[in-house]
Order: structure tokens, then sequence, then C-alpha cells
């Protein structure tokens, strides 16, 4: 049962990480719901999706169009927890009383750097998006979501270590 579970960690725990993104995301950047309907904070595009309140409680397809930046945004920052942190993290070849603390440093380094890179393509009007380095409200929000997915980063790469495995140099 043990070797099935270490043969399927990633397979197993990618996708609850992905969840837990796009619920965290959420969280943080809220769909603002006012008397002329929804509008969206966190959205890339060339047009943002502006349907009256009615529109929006009756179409599932505006609901997804809503959706759909939160739903990439997660596959995104689960590439970079989940694989682009535990590849460097590796690589890195820390040692076992530093893996933690290492692959955190290295994911929560890269979502920011993620987001570095959004508002590049954002500056350079590649997109519109959210300007995530433009105040210091939206820079707080922003660690919101990297603290809480590095944490989370450092804690699978750590718990996919098992002590009794000899380490590999």
């Amino acid at each position: 049962m043990v070797k099935l579970l270490r043969r399927y960690y990633w397979v197993i725990l990618t996708p609850a990480y992905w969840l837990f993104s796009v619920w965290l995301l959420g969280r943080v950047f809220r769909i603002s719901v006012d008397g002329s309907g929804p509008s969206a904070t966190f959205f890339w595009g060339n047009r943002v999706p502006a349907p009256t309140l009615a529109e929006y409680q009756q179409s599932l397809g505006v609901k997804l169009h809503f959706l759909s930046p939160y739903l990439v945004a997660g596959a995104i920052v689960t590439v970079v927890g989940c694989g682009l942190s535990s590849k460097v993290a590796t690589f890195l070849h820390p040692k076992d009383s530093r893996l933690f603390l290492t692959s955190l440093a290295v994911c929560f380094f890269c979502l920011l750097g993620v987001a570095g890179l959004s508002d590049i393509g954002t500056v350079l009007r590649l997109w519109r998006g959210p300007m995530m380095y433009g105040t210091v409200s939206s820079f707080a929000m922003i660690l919101e979501v990297a603290v809480p997915l590095s944490v989370l980063a450092g804690l699978l790469i750590f718990a996919r270590r098992h002590p009794s495995e000899p380490r590999v140099d």
C-alpha cells in the first residue's frame, strides 16, 4: 500500500494542490457583485466581461468566463509549486534539515517571478490583466496567495522524501 501511494504521490496531490490554489485565488481575488452586476478583479484578456446580474446568475457560460482566469492561474501556480520548485529544490541538493525551507523559498520566489512576468506582459500590452506589483494592496494580495502555496509546496516536497529512504547525491 505504501509503495502504491509513493508511486502515485504526485498524481494524487497535484490535483489537490490545483484545487487549493484555485480556491485560494478565488478567496483573495473575489468577483465583486454590486447593483449593476459582477465585475472581475482577476482577469486577463482584451475584453473584461460586463454582464448584468441576471445574466451572471442564469448563465453557466458567463460564470465560466469569469472563472477561467482562476483555473488557468491555478494551473500555472501548480506547475510552479509542484513541478518547477520540486526540480529546482532537488537540483540544489539541500540537506534534509533544509529541504522544506529550500523548496519553500524556491516556490515563493518563482511565484513572485510569475507575477512579475504577468505585469511585464501587461505593460508591454501583450494582454490586459491585473498589475500585481502596481499598488501595495495588490502586492499584499500576491503575498496572501504566494505564502500559503509556498508552504504547501515545501510540505509536499519534504513529505515526498521518506526518512528511511537513502539520499541519492
